[in-house]
């Protein structure tokens, strides 16, 4: 948005960074089901941390074209797509079975407060060091998440391991195509109508949330009147929303039908998205207003 000031070429730049898992994603769990889960996010993570490296260097000397973000942002999210799978599989093959739903929720909690102390510092961040220093050390917590992943110890390793001191009457099963796979799993969501409907809802959801997600640099400078302090302030405010509603699922969550949680989770989360414009029409306190409604959409979505 500094660069052109068009909320066109931002919100493209935005509908762009989801053509990789569009064109790649049926196919990237397939092959990272072949691979060394381990060896995959160093290498990943390595990249993904090498081509944020380079965007804050072209910011810093001013070289930074439209272009290259598009450029950036697909080869960003391609990596994407080869992360998530293996990160998904990785901690039940850390993890004994009886420890599985404790070790998600600290991996859930500790993600979330990530993004929380994340997106509370960004906004002095870019205050003391500006944008370039900021994407800087964005680079260097991908490199940093390398380096600990490279000294974790290899569950794939173990398992194999485990097989081999079992029973060597058990044959291996016969090896698959990557097209059988997919098609596999596209047969599984078509026959289980919760699964095809929930997986529908969320398109719905993510569909109705693009110009939030696509203009809040605009809302944020334009409507609310502040600088990168006020993405921050709305970013934490919808975390702090997820982070309470978290904790209250956990506790009371199952009192409570899934579906009456869905449709009142919509419901609310279709309020807090129409009362951020109510905002822009006070006469004070709007971004205390603004982070209202968005601790009120993190309620929402969670």
């Amino acid at each position: 948005y500094m660069l052109t000031g068009s909320e066109l070429l931002m919100g493209s730049l935005f509908a762009f960074n989801f053509v990789p898992g569009l064109l790649f994603s049926l196919f990237t769990g397939t092959f990272v089901d072949r691979w060394v889960k381990k060896r995959v996010l160093i290498v990943i993570y390595l990249g993904r941390g090498i081509m944020v490296s380079i965007t804050a260097v072209l910011f810093a000397f001013r070289l930074l074209e439209v272009w290259h973000l598009f450029f950036i942002t697909f080869i960003n999210s391609t990596l994407e797509c080869f992360s998530r799978p293996a990160e998904m599989s990785i901690v039940p093959r850390l993890l004994p079975h009886d420890k599985l739903m404790t070790g998600n929720s600290f991996s859930t909690s500790i993600s979330r407060s990530a993004e929380l102390i994340g997106l509370s510092a960004a906004g002095a961040l870019i205050a003391l060091i500006g944008i370039s220093g900021t994407i800087l050390i964005d680079a260097c917590t991908f490199i940093f998440a390398a380096l600990i992943i490279a000294f974790m110890p290899n569950p794939e390793a173990a398992e194999a391991a485990a097989e081999k001191s079992g029973s060597p009457a058990v044959t291996e099963p016969a090896k698959r195509s990557v097209i059988g796979d997919i098609r596999e799993a596209l047969a599984f969501v078509k026959q289980h109508a919760l699964l095809l409907i929930t997986t529908v809802l969320a398109m719905i959801n993510n569909f109705c949330l693009a110009p939030l997600n696509v203009l809040q640099p605009v809302y944020v400078k334009e409507t609310l009147g502040v600088g990168a302090g006020g993405m921050s302030v709305l970013g934490s405010s919808l975390l702090i929303g997820m982070v309470c509603c978290g904790i209250w699922m956990g506790r009371y969550g199952k009192s409570f039908k899934k579906s009456t949680l869905i449709i009142a989770g919509s419901i609310l989360l279709g309020l807090s998205y129409f009362a951020l414009g109510i905002p822009g029409n006070l006469p004070a306190f709007r971004i205390e207003a603004a982070a209202g409604c968005m601790f009120l959409a993190g309620v929402a979505v969670t």
